[in-house]
């Protein structure tokens, strides 16, 4: 590829027309805090992406609105500035099962976790990565 690139349309292009991969980053969605529970509503898309901040010690219940009819993946960034527990209680009747297991969560990391439904939300098949600190 050539030294000078530009972006076009989510690619990147050198000047002499070779095309590669482009890195896009991840855009979440901010979700305030209401009565220690975090509803992220996927507005009924195909994906999504949430941030959240914990900040007392107060125990925390995340869920799901909206969820569309088949797929859907969501993506989910926890900041943890303090400790407290979180319960996933995705959308009402939901099962969640996790890949290997749930970490537990300690203030000054982020978290990441994925999520996959293929049934409307019925089943979350649920991803964690590790805490990085903040």
């Amino acid at each position: 590829m050539s030294e000078i690139i530009k972006t076009q349309l989510g690619r990147v292009v050198g000047t002499d027309g070779a095309e590669g991969p482009v890195f896009d980053p991840v855009i979440y969605t901010a979700v305030t805090e209401a009565s220690n529970v975090f509803v992220c509503n996927i507005d009924s898309k195909s994906n999504a992406n949430f941030s959240f901040t914990v900040s007392n010690t107060t125990s925390k219940i995340i869920t799901f609105s909206n969820v569309p009819t088949g797929r859907c993946e969501v993506f989910l960034e926890i900041t943890m500035s303090e400790d407290a527990a979180i319960s996933f209680q995705l959308n009402s009747g939901a099962s969640l099962k996790w890949s290997g297991y749930m970490p537990g969560l300690s203030s000054g990391n982020i978290y990441r976790f994925m999520f996959f439904t293929k049934n409307s939300g019925t089943k979350w098949d649920g991803y964690p990565s590790t805490g990085v600190a903040v």
